[in-house]
């Protein structure tokens, strides 16, 4: 193979893996999620904790210690678990597993319900 056809070969390969685009995040929602069983643990043990999501002090001013206050932010929420671009991916520390990042994306899907 000559000089000319691997950089042809190179350039074409850089050209495939450049366009490919990053799959976003597609929540499997086979079960209803409920708020208070499945998301208010989450968001209380990862999100409302002192000096974060919750209290008078509240980050950002959003308490997250209420079915109201967490589906007022819920795009947010979902946007920041799942690490999407523009915004700050939550929580700070430890990432949540991606079965949690499921069933608040999924409890998102099906309306925030207050259940």
């Amino acid at each position: 193979m000559n000089k000319r056809n691997i950089y042809i070969v190179a350039a074409i390969s850089i050209l495939a893996f450049s366009c490919k685009k990053d799959k976003a995040f597609e929540p499997v929602c086979t079960d209803e999620i409920s708020f208070s069983q499945d998301v208010q643990p989450i968001i209380m043990n990862s999100c409302a904790t002192t000096g974060c999501h919750s209290g008078p002090n509240a980050s950002n001013n959003m308490n997250f210690t209420s079915h109201e206050n967490v589906f007022e932010h819920r795009v947010l929420i979902g946007k920041s678990v799942r690490g999407e671009s523009g915004v700050t991916q939550m929580p700070i520390g430890p990432a949540l597993s991606a079965d949690q990042i499921n069933k608040i994306s999924c409890w998102i899907e099906q309306g925030a319900l207050n259940n």
